[in-house]
């Protein structure tokens, strides 16, 4: 959801789809970003509080290489690796040293240049620089901001005790990090078994007992992970079935999703998760509820099932309770709940298939090791 997030890569992180609560961004091959959905908070950048059911193209940024979003706020990357930030900001989540909304993108002027990659949470906000080290902001009640404490931060920290990070994904109140050998590491909140090791709250990061990882993803209380043989591994609440093992219960250790075939990516929702094989093809499962499983009803679904009638898909995203999807032709397709126009299609009607979004510039396709077909270690 606010949790999307899938950032893979060794390399800078270029992600062009972002799924946040009830809003959506798109990155153009223009540098341009579109945005629509809820924007009372702001989290449209527009200068205003409106929604917007149709893709509506952010004015007065530079060239951007990258966004995400989260559950109210969103964060922009260009192509100097500053970072901006707009949208609510109650917990300090903006990094601007207040807990104002803000209603227009704002640069991060304490943390200017070197970011390579980011990931929204649902009130909190990591950030990766070139060196390999985190930065967290935002909300910090269970830890998962990763500095041993509870306490919020207004303004990025860097996270102690951890190097060589090269991706992040930020959950409800957890974050996962992937680090150049490969390897978990998960903080925050623990109370349904997705930090992979104990279900009580971690304030600092901790490996995951599980090797050879190259993409992490997280969802409101659990985790995803995809390893170098194209495997899929999760862990946490099952309460919908996102956890793809045939049943609904919480698991506190990486268990195997199985009868899949080689994943190349990896995405989580608030409660349903959507998988990319090396074909193109979409697997979802887990919440079904406003057809953001996109089989055509609001069943849910425990175990992984291809979408039918879309192929040549190169990035997923998943929002609260939306799929975003991007093909090889730079369209991108949607599906889900629609309150608030999230799914771009001018209005504010679920979708139970994928739909394709109209009226909008054809949007970059991501290059190889970001939230595409290709997550592997290149």
């Amino acid at each position: 959801m606010f949790f999307v997030s899938l950032l893979v890569s060794h390399h800078i992180i270029s992600a062009t789809i972002a799924a946040g609560g009830f809003h959506t961004a798109l990155l153009d091959e223009s540098g341009n970003v579109w945005t629509f959905g809820y924007g009372r908070d702001g989290q449209l950048g527009h200068g205003n509080k409106l929604d917007q059911t149709q893709p509506t193209h952010i004015i007065g940024i530079p060239k951007i290489i990258a966004v995400a979003a989260g559950e109210g706020h969103t964060m922009l990357l260009d192509e100097q690796g500053n970072v901006w930030t707009f949208g609510g900001g109650r917990h300090g989540q903006l990094g601007h040293g207040d807990t104002q909304n803000q209603l227009q993108p704002k640069r991060l002027d304490n943390l200017s240049g070197g970011v390579v990659g980011m990931s929204a949470g649902q009130v909190h906000t990591a950030l990766l620089d070139e060196s390999g080290n985190v930065w967290t902001f935002g909300y910090g009640s269970h830890g998962q901001l990763g500095h041993g404490n509870r306490l919020d931060q207004t303004q990025p920290k860097q996270v102690n005790g951890i190097t060589g990070i090269v991706a992040a994904a930020g959950g409800s109140l957890h974050i996962v990090l992937l680090d150049k050998e490969d390897q978990a590491w998960t903080f925050g909140h623990g109370g349904a078994g997705q930090l992979g090791y104990r279900y009580q709250d971690q304030t600092y990061p901790k490996k995951v007992d599980i090797a050879g990882i190259v993409a992490v993803a997280a969802g409101q209380n659990y985790t995803v992970l995809l390893d170098k043989e194209g495997q899929v591994w999760s862990f946490g609440s099952g309460s919908y079935g996102q956890l793809g093992h045939g049943d609904t219960r919480d698991r506190i250790q990486p268990k195997r999703v199985e009868n899949v075939p080689i994943m190349v990516a990896v995405a989580a929702g608030e409660s349903h998760t959507v998988l990319l094989d090396e074909e193109g093809n979409v697997w979802t499962f887990g919440d079904g509820y406003n057809g953001q499983l996109g089989y055509g009803n609001t069943e849910n679904q425990a175990t992984p099932k291809q979408i039918e009638g879309i192929t040549s898909i190169v990035a997923i995203a998943a929002g609260c309770s939306h799929t975003v999807l991007l093909d090889e032709n730079g369209e991108v397709w949607s599906f889900g709940n629609g309150q608030y126009g999230r799914l771009g299609h001018g209005d504010n009607k679920n979708q139970v298939i994928p739909t394709r979004i109209e009226c909008i510039p054809s949007i970059g396709l991501p290059r190889r090791g970001s939230n595409t077909k290709s997550a592997r270690k290149l």
